[in-house]
């Protein structure tokens, strides 16, 4: 990670396009500066978890279904879905259930 840098997760989202903005504080002896950034951006969450089902208690090398329910925003459409376990990708299996 970069110095200076900072990562926050916020939850519970809704569904929506944002628009956001950072402001930077910094102090020397004489002042305490306070500035926004230029230019406004804007990022769009587009699909919401609304159920998770696994099983957490596995013997290695047994077979496991994980399940999880997403809702998207209007617009959205999933075309792919997989599970990254210990940065290995498995494909998965995914049925959509209507929406656009």
């Amino acid at each position: 990670m970069a110095t200076n840098q900072t990562i926050l997760q916020i939850n519970d989202f809704t569904l929506d396009g944002y628009i956001w903005n950072v402001l930077t504080c910094g102090q020397n002896v004489t002042a305490t500066e306070c500035a926004l950034a230029e230019f406004n951006y804007t990022f769009a969450l587009g699909i919401n978890t609304t159920d998770l089902t696994y099983n957490a208690d596995v013997t290695e090398g047994s077979l496991q279904t994980f399940k999880i329910n997403v809702t998207t925003m209007s617009g959205v459409t999933v075309t792919e879905s997989n599970l990254i376990y210990n940065n290995t990708n498995f494909g998965g299996a995914w049925t959509s259930f209507g929406g656009e």
